[in-house]
């Protein structure tokens, strides 16, 4: 994307930056949005994935949704359990029904729901739009309608639709019809539930992307605009990630707002990398966590919950943080100076302003109030993570390689 230099207001409205070819497919009345998932607002919860991959069973599934509850994380707004990949058995029945592996899953999936549910939370799953999921398991092609009558029957909340498997897996209008096809059947058995799918994932970087968000945004409740977020030992630090992912994103803002979201992928406390560095945890949490808010993006957490730290935890329920997210807008403003980027939108009754660095060393920064799009010389405010608050007629900012500052300007 283009960076705009200090000096420079920079706005971005109506029209994306990047031209659609193909067809747009439009949503059929039976398709539509559903009306009411937290009031439209940007899915929050716990997943699987990262902490369990396909071994998360029964045990699990409950003794993390306990977690949300007494850690507070549920009051917070976290609600969802989402269960990822592998939750079943490698075959269908004989009827042709998906069977949650019994090894796994002793009590079924009804069971589970009904637990949950008990807790005041939600149920998600896990399925992909072809024969088979991402991990070889059983996919939901020829089997849309059967599976969303089975889904309905266990009281699930929320789908979480991929792209792998697909029988045309490089057509973009095929697997479009395919996402769309389920997501009606999902809504007609459940009207209130949430689809989540991942048609745009397979066309990162290629002319199919646009209409694939295009089509997207048309029937479906959220739907990933970046690719997974991966943990490794040599690259620990999340905000070259991160700010990829804002960059790719931020053209998209037309799109999101009630019952639509750009989805970013999990939210990944650093204390699940394989080797980090442990002074570097909240600082990184921080970051994460202002780039998904700031771009309205569901933030579902994929970590051991009880593994937590107090400090982590305190960043996850930070009411800012949340009320950024439910903002009913994502960014459509950035501009940059040396290696900083801030990343701007209306939040909180004025202006949320995050500022990341993208640099590999400690970064300086200045930034007048016009170039953010505040009008006046001076500014009522306050710093999201530490409390503070003061008067704004610019900002100056000294940001560590890898941190961010999130401001709330009134």
């Amino acid at each position: 994307m283009n960076k705009w230099k200090i000096g420079t207001a920079v706005t971005v409205a109506g029209a994306l930056a990047f031209a659609f070819t193909g067809t747009a497919h439009a949503g059929s009345s039976p398709n539509a949005v559903s009306p009411a998932f937290e009031s439209g607002l940007p899915a929050m919860g716990y997943s699987t994935w990262y902490q369990y991959r396909t071994a998360a069973n029964e045990a699990d599934v409950l003794a993390e949704a306990q977690e949300l509850v007494s850690s507070g994380l549920a009051a917070a707004g976290y609600t969802t359990v989402n269960l990822d990949d592998g939750w079943m058995l490698p075959a269908r029945d004989s009827s042709g029904n998906l069977v949650a592996d019994p090894s796994k899953f002793p009590d079924g999936m009804a069971f589970v729901s009904g637990k949950l549910h008990a807790m005041g939370l939600k149920l998600g799953i896990y399925e992909a739009i072809g024969t088979r999921t991402c991990q070889g398991f059983p996919g939901s092609y020829g089997h849309y309608t059967q599976d969303a009558a089975l889904f309905a029957s266990w009281q699930v909340d929320y789908v979480k639709a991929d792209a792998c498997g697909g029988t045309n897996p490089s057509d973009e209008s095929s697997l479009a019809t395919d996402f769309e096809q389920f997501g009606g059947d999902l809504r007609a058995d459940s009207p209130d539930i949430l689809f989540s799918q991942e048609l745009p994932v397979p066309f990162i970087g290629t002319t199919s992307y646009g209409p694939a968000i295009q089509s997207s945004a048309s029937w479906a409740n959220s739907w990933r605009i970046a690719s997974d977020e991966y943990l490794t030992t040599t690259n620990p630090t999340a905000s070259a990630v991160i700010v990829a992912n804002l960059n790719a994103d931020i053209h998209l803002h037309g799109y999101a707002h009630s019952d639509h979201w750009n989805d970013l992928d999990f939210v990944i406390p650093p204390s699940i990398m394989p080797s980090p560095t442990a002074s570097n945890y909240l600082t990184e949490e921080e970051t994460q966590l202002g780039g998904w808010a700031i771009e309205s993006s569901p933030m579902l957490v994929s970590t051991n919950l009880s593994d937590l730290s107090s400090a982590e935890l305190t960043a996850l329920k930070n009411p800012d943080v949340r009320a950024i997210d439910d903002s009913g807008a994502q960014s459509s403003l950035e501009v940059t100076y040396s290696h900083v980027e801030a990343f701007v939108k209306p939040a909180e009754g004025g202006t949320a302003v995050y500022l990341v660095n993208t640099g590999t060393g400690t970064a300086s920064a200045v930034f007048t109030l016009a170039q953010l799009g505040i009008s006046g010389t001076e500014v009522p405010g306050r710093n999201v993570w530490t409390g503070g608050t003061g008067t704004w007629g610019g900002l100056t900012a000294v940001i560590p390689a890898g941190g961010s500052q999130l401001l709330i300007l009134q």
